[in-house]
């Protein structure tokens, strides 16, 4: 069995050739120890000229884009771009970590600055302009591009950027800034470098190429033509001033900024039209010089005409070219930058040059290591003598870029392989003459390698395709039979069965960009897209190989090579220009006591995920993390910016023209609903004429048959109704809801059709309602100095009415076309709950916050009367007589005077008739409407139940909120819940962090767990057996469980915000996870291992349930505009044919899955009057549950197939109905854009609508409050 242990050699980084000299500045600078510390891809170099020597400091994990050197010159922080950039504050000496800072930025840190002290030193911006001081904070709007302390004046700084400069100062914890003034002395434009001096002098260079000197925050002078362009950097010494800019010249200055001399690079022997200089820094009679494409200059100043070039390397573009001499510690590189260069391992020097007319994308060296072939991305290649770099032959006889060159052994032939999907095989001995040609990849041309014997040669192409071919005809072979016994001079494919084990689970094919073999010691190296090279055994047969890999580049790994002998490994990063080379430790020496310099223990990781029989490793999964995090995206420039917007714009365009697939042919119909709208409403429940009952929850009106159990909706509403009242004779019913233009429908019972609309005349929200006897009156009173809870007409006296409130009885009459109000006579004010009109037009009835019944005659108080324990929620008036209902749980019957309680209901689950529908939340529940008719008491309770109580004591209870459903939903008690697959068992997850699970059919604790703080955000079982548990929460992790061993097994961690869904494979083997932070996150179940899996991919795993809202299998879900949060749920039909989802604006919709492309067509319903959190199909597809944050209901649609779907009025919103003018489009996005979102998004200011996963539990408001 082949080994699939990691190898136990090593590799050490010994060289980097390169600096960062494009897209950074000030960023070169000498230690303490008078050595040169810079940076280079995700690499910080401390070079020590005299010896020629190199030391690293590796704790980046991405480009380094930033330095500064503290004032004592020991400590070096250097800041990085990623997604949660940082910065590392590190010796220069031991180039070990000092501090890591992070959490404050995005994007990239681009400049730092120490101050005298050191203490609290990194000051930092991030590209977009932000600026931050470690422990304290401030934004800066506009580009910066340099700050730096003012080491004269203490807590004093200065930053320049786009047309501006600002001088801060730090008072306390606050960072106060005052922007430059310019004045008469110079133009306003950027600034792009600057040094402080003496006295409250600062020295600015701008983009013009003058120097501008600035005494506090005025500018009093300008140094004109200091340099011919841009002034990139500037550097303060103790001899003065030294500043560099785009001419490529030097200049020194004095104390008091008087010209000292100047140096031009470009008239020089080492230099060359178009030098750049980006960085300067002057000590005593030594400049370093730090340029745009990569060069390292150091300037003696008695000597200034000849500077030394002291570090080189390739820039502009990428970096794609690698090839080593067969015979010579040797390698050459080509870059896009049109150069090719060959490198001695050795001495660690460039020592030669050539620059070629096209850029070069491939190289190759002959087996006598004369001949050195370049490929170019033209479609030519040239080959040069190694010896003197003269041309040999050059020849172009493809279209597309050459990516891969190949000498045979015998030196006889070359292979060429290009982008065409080809490849070329010339004579050498022929002067380079076409010989054969192979035709039979159907991609673009990526790896080869030739037989010993020069008679076969294998390929490998972008569609992950290995070819053979004899040689040199070209001919395809396919007889397997033939090959057995080939013996391949080198490896350097990334497909076939000897290196089937470099390949991570679920990546993509053309994630490793190279390998090579060394047969001598049976290791494999490989690069890849993620910066990591990593060592494997060979052959490397087994999936799932273990490794060890190392960190340095910042970007895509274009290739590897060993050298000649073996001893080194060579790797070129694409985008970060450098080339690494890394010592091959071999085995036996391994073994060996080493002395490793301190860094060395950095590079070296001896494992990735594969290599762990751990889940909860930290270093592991901070190691995937890094895998996973790296991004090769870089700065976008402020000149950019207009042209991304018209692109951005140019997209938008294109999408809306592209025809769209039609929505679902099957819909939805409401079919019940679970809940009643009592927690903050009051007297809102009423019997009907023909005995059905009528109330409200969410957005819908309903009509509710108790004999059926059968409900009738009222769907025209588009918020939450606050209020419910019925008409005293007829079956009409007249409901408020909340809104900025907020509206009243009166609606009729029987056929659910609206009477009236009327609007325009209240803001925020109707809260309460009443019907004359006579006509539809109705009024309102929000936003009036006292709140309204209760408005009732006078029975007798249609123009008289009364409002009750907080503190305050008010008594209107009309007089012409207003009403004129006066407040009730009472001694104590007190707040009204409820009120009634009695026997007579002048008696009126109310009930307190205090639990007193107020007797009222015209607007006098007669007297009270003690009726409750706490707040009298709601009253009704018999002929003989009146029903009360508390807080305290309690229906009481009183006489017409109140003088006596006739008799009492409690309500309790003990007293609940055999019929009820359910059991109560709690004993006594917050009575909140009471209503009379058909021989009961109608009773509605805080806790969304509705109860009919017979005069003779029985209690039935017809509605609650919560229901038993055989599908997923979510309980009021905790946050998430799942079935077992075999249905026995509930896991439910809890708002403190704990879950449990409980028996599905007794509802009795099984076992639970307490291990993390944050909610439990979603829960689920692994299919088929539900061996395991998965429990996401709002710590940012995920824990799985042994459901059978009762144990936790393993952690999903690297994750950048709270969990918000979570899915299962078929298998079990395999989580998709959802975040917060729009990730989509991939673990490997049972240890919780993160894994990388490309978007083709994930479409061909097999999931057992869809509910992620993220992906290209859902990405149409989105609408056009959108938040992370607004889709809050999804859920897949087990036919897998429909997608249903659940938002933040109350809408649920049906779309046809998979939903692929932006904005795909749905239909759409509106029943829930705040944001969806979870929607559910049943097992048989016949029903989808959804269920509302603040509506606190249940709904249960019916889904109804294309044939036996009915038209239905309000079923669906307008998107249901295909336009015939737009192109054949859905109106939904039209109406998203224009109409429905916006009117949502200004209902905000009652009623939440983008609440996803709230936080807090709902509390009970004060009487006050309400």
């Amino acid at each position: 069995m082949a080994d699939r242990t990691a190898p136990n050699c090593r590799l050490r980084l010994e060289w980097v050739y390169g600096y960062r000299g494009h897209q950074c500045r000030n960023n070169l600078y000498y230690t303490a120890a008078k050595e040169i510390v810079y940076f280079v891809a995700g690499v910080g170099v401390v070079y020590n000229t005299r010896e020629h020597k190199q030391k690293f400091y590796l704790g980046h994990n991405d480009d380094i884009i930033s330095l500064a050197l503290h004032p004592e010159r020991v400590l070096v922080a250097t800041g990085q771009v990623g997604k949660e950039p940082y910065i590392c504050v590190w010796d220069s000496y031991t180039v070990q970590t000092v501090s890591i800072l992070k959490d404050m930025h995005t994007h990239g840190i681009s400049c730092l600055a120490f101050d005298l002290d050191g203490q609290v030193s990194v000051l930092i911006r991030d590209r977009f302009g932000g600026m931050g001081r470690f422990k304290d904070g401030l934004r800066c709007k506009g580009w910066i591009f340099d700050i730096s302390w003012d080491l004269y004046q203490q807590s004093k700084l200065v930053s320049c950027g786009v047309k501006h400069i600002k001088f801060w100062s730090l008072c306390g914890n606050a960072l106060t800034p005052k922007r430059g003034v310019f004045g008469k002395n110079g133009d306003l434009q950027t600034i792009l470098c600057l040094a402080c001096a003496k006295d409250e002098i600062t020295y600015s260079g701008a983009l013009n190429g003058d120097i501008y000197v600035w005494k506090g925050i005025s500018l009093i002078r300008t140094v004109q033509g200091a340099h011919g362009s841009g002034i990139f950097s500037m550097n303060a010494c103790e001899e003065g001033f030294a500043t560099g800019g785009r001419d490529g010249c030097i200049r020194l200055w004095d104390l008091n900024f008087k010209p000292i001399t100047v140096i031009d690079l470009r008239e020089t022997d080492q230099g060359y039209k178009g030098l750049s200089v980006r960085s300067v820094c002057w000590r005593g009679d030594h400049i370093l010089v730090g340029t745009q494409d990569s060069e390292i200059f150091e300037v003696v100043v008695h000597d200034r005409t000849k500077p030394f070039l002291i570090m080189q390397g390739h820039c502009e573009g990428e970096l794609w070219a690698l090839a080593v001499h067969p015979t010579k510690p040797l390698a050459m590189t080509g870059s896009d930058d049109r150069s090719v260069r060959i490198w001695s391992l050795v001495d660690h020097a460039l020592i030669a040059r050539c620059n070629m007319e096209e850029p070069i994308r491939c190289a190759a060296v002959s087996t006598d290591g004369i001949h050195l072939a370049l490929g170019m991305k033209d479609g030519s290649f040239t080959v040069l003598r190694v010896r003197d770099m003269t041309e040999v032959v050059h020849i172009k006889d493809r279209k597309e870029a050459i990516h891969e060159l190949k000498y045979s052994p015998d030196g006889a032939h070359l292979a060429v392989g290009s982008n065409d999907n080809s490849v070329d095989i010339y004579g050498v001995v022929q002067r380079y003459k076409k010989a054969g040609e192979c035709v039979g990849s159907s991609s673009f041309i990526t790896h080869m390698d030739w037989s010993t014997d020069s008679k076969y040669l294998q390929t490998n192409d972008g569609n992950g395709r290995r070819l053979f071919y004899r040689m040199p005809s070209g001919k395809e072979v396919t007889n397997r039979e033939e090959l057995k016994l080939v013996q391949w001079s080198s490896w350097t494919c990334v497909l076939g069965s000897e290196v089937n084990g470099i390949w991570p689970k679920y990546s993509d094919i053309n994630d490793i960009n190279s390998v090579e073999a060394n047969f001598n010691s049976q290791v494999l190296v490989t690069a890849d897209d993620y910066g990591l090279v990593k060592l494997f055994r060979y052959p490397c047969v087994r999936k799932g190989a273990k490794f060890k890999k190392y960190l340095g580049h910042s970007a895509h790994i274009t290739n590897v090579r060993w050298s000649h002998d073996y001893q080194w490994v060579i790797t070129i990063g694409g985008a970060d220009h450098s080339v690494f080379q890394w010592k091959f430790v071999p085995e036996r020496k391994s073994k060996e006591t080493l002395h490793l310099a301190p860094q060395e223990t950095l590079v070296d990781s001896h494992s990735e995920e594969s290599d762990s029989d751990q889940s909860d490793v930290p270093e592991m999964d901070s190691e995937i993390e890094q895998e996973t995090q790296l991004t090769y995206r870089r700065q976008v420039y402020k000149e950019d910016l207009p042209q991304l917007k018209e692109q951005c714009k140019e997209k938008h365009r294109a999408m809306a023209m592209k025809k769209r697939e039609r929505a679902p042919a099957s819909g939805l119909r409401l079919h019940f609903i679970h809940g009643y709208r009592g927690y903050d409403c009051r007297s809102n429940l009423f019997y009907t004429q023909t005995g059905e009952i009528v109330y409200h929850v969410a957005a819908v009106g309903v009509v509710y048959n108790r004999q059926q159990n059968t409900q009738r909706f009222y769907l025209g509403h588009d918020d939450d109704i606050l209020c419910l009242a019925i008409h005293p004779i007829k079956d009409y019913v007249a409901t408020g809801q909340v809104g900025r233009d907020s509206s009243i429908h009166v609606w009729e019972t029987e056929f659910l059709k609206p009477l009236s609309v009327l609007k325009g005349f209240h803001q925020f929200g109707v809260c309460a309602l009443d019907f004359s006897g006579m006509h539809h009156s109705h009024t309102q009173y929000m936003g009036s100095k006292d709140k309204i809870f209760v408005i009732k007409v006078n029975p007798y006296m249609p123009d008289k009415l009364i409002t009750a409130g907080v503190k305050h009885m008010k008594f209107w009459h009309r007089a012409g076309g207003g009403l004129i109000g006066k407040k009730g006579s009472m001694g104590k004010t007190e707040t009204m709950m409820c009120a009634v009109y009695g026997w007579t037009e002048e008696m009126v009835f109310s009930g307190t916050c205090t639990g007193d019944i107020c007797i009222w005659r015209d607007m006098f108080l007669v007297k009270t009367v003690k009726a409750h324990d706490g707040p009298v929620f709601s009253m009704h008036a018999l002929e003989k007589g009146f029903v009360t209902g508390g807080k305290d749980g309690i229906v009481a019957l009183w006489d017409d005077t109140f003088e006596r309680c006739l008799k009492t209901y409690a309500i309790k689950r003990a007293v609940l008739a055999p019929g009820s529908k359910g059991l109560l939340l709690e004993d006594n529940p917050s009575i909140r409407a009471i209503s009379l008719g058909h021989g009961h008491i109608l009773v509605g309770t805080k806790n969304g139940e509705i109860l009919e109580v017979e005069k003779n004591g029985p209690i039935t209870l017809l509605v609650q909120v919560k229901h038993r459903f055989s599908c997923q939903i979510c309980l009021t008690s905790g946050r998430c819940c799942c079935f077992s697959p075999d249905g026995k068992s509930l896991a439910v997850g809890l708002n403190d962090g704990s879950f449990l699970i409980v028996n599905a059919e007794t509802l009795e604790d099984l076992v639970s767990f307490h291990h993390r703080k944050d909610i439990i955000s979603d829960i689920r079982f692994s299919p088929v057996t539900g061996k395991y548990l998965a429990v996401a929460s709002g710590d940012s992790l995920v824990d799985i469980y042994n459901v059978m061993s009762s144990k936790r097994v393993g952690v999903c961690k690297g994750s950048m915000n709270y969990i918000t869904h979570l899915d299962w494979d078929k298998r079990g083997k395999l989580l998709q996870v959802n975040t917060s932070a729009k990730e989509q996150l991939f673990f490997e179940a049972p240890r919780g291992k993160k894994q990388t899996i490309p978007a083709t991919e994930v479409d061909k795993i097999d999931w057992s349930t869809w509910t992620c809202v993220l992906g290209s299998s859902c990405e149409g879900i989105w609408p056009a505009v959108s938040e992370v949060t607004e889709v809050t749920s999804a859920c897949l039909s087990n036919d897998r044919k429909l997608l249903a989802t659940g938002d933040d604006l109350g809408y649920v919709k049906l779309f046809k899955y998979p939903v692929k492309g932006k904005y795909a067509k749905f239909k759409q319903y509106m029943a829930h009057s705040t944001h969806v959190t979870n929607v559910r199909w049943s097992h048989d597809d016949s029903l989808l549950a959804s269920v509302g944050g603040f509506d606190t209901c249940l709904m249960i649609w019916s889904h109804e197939t294309e044939g036996r779907r009915e038209a239905r009025q309000c079923d669906s919103e307008e998107s249901d109905i295909e336009s015939e003018d737009d192109g054949g489009y859905d109106s939904d996005v039209t109406r998203e854009n224009e109409i429905i979102y916006v009117i949502k998004a200004l209902s905000t200011n009652v009623r939440p609508m983008t609440g996803v996963k709230p936080l807090l539990q709902l509390k009970e408001p004060s009487v006050d409050e309400r």
